[in-house]
């Protein structure tokens, strides 16, 4: 049930006036609810209250399963740490793709409202709605630009690291 009201609150979000929907069917508490309000260049990003139930269920199932696989011969404790990063990391990844939406917009002359976290990923509110196609496009790509740019590194970065292997 909390998973179809958390479905129902965000697909209604997008909007000043779907957010108003949202609110008349009695669900705005659940939009509302946030864990924390921070700055990060110079954009306002939210992060919600969903998202620590995501991270929790993410950590777990990391580490009770794939660290616990692969890193059998550590500590318990270095499995449970090793999923919190690799949680960690998802949700910069999260951040960063809506960041790239965001300083897209931004330079195509679109202020930015906040950038918002939540269990289901992420969303960049804007100031007014964008005009034309062409800057939809081009804010729309922006994301998907940022996380394959960030796939390739971490790619490289995996590539490079690995000893060598005698043929």
């Amino acid at each position: 049930i909390y998973a179809c009201v958390v479905c129902v609150c965000f697909c209604f979000q997008a909007e000043e006036g779907k957010r108003d929907l949202v609110r008349s069917r009695g669900l705005g508490d659940v939009y509302k609810r946030q864990v924390m309000k921070f700055l990060i260049a110079s954009f306002h990003v939210r992060l919600h209250y969903t998202w620590l139930i995501g991270f929790g269920l993410i950590t777990w199932s990391l580490a009770a399963n794939y660290f616990h696989d692969t890193q059998a011969d550590l500590p318990i404790s270095y499995q449970w740490a090793s999923g919190a990063i690799a949680t960690l990391l998802i949700l910069v990844s999260v951040f960063l793709h809506e960041l790239a939406h965001a300083v897209t917009a931004r330079r195509l002359g679109y202020a930015v409202k906040t950038i918002e976290l939540h269990i289901l990923g992420g969303w960049t509110i804007f100031e007014r709605e964008l005009s034309s196609p062409r800057v939809e496009i081009l804010v729309a790509l922006a994301g998907p630009a940022c996380s394959f740019l960030l796939t390739i590194l971490l790619l490289s970065l995996i590539h490079i690291s690995e000893p060598t292997r005698p043929y």
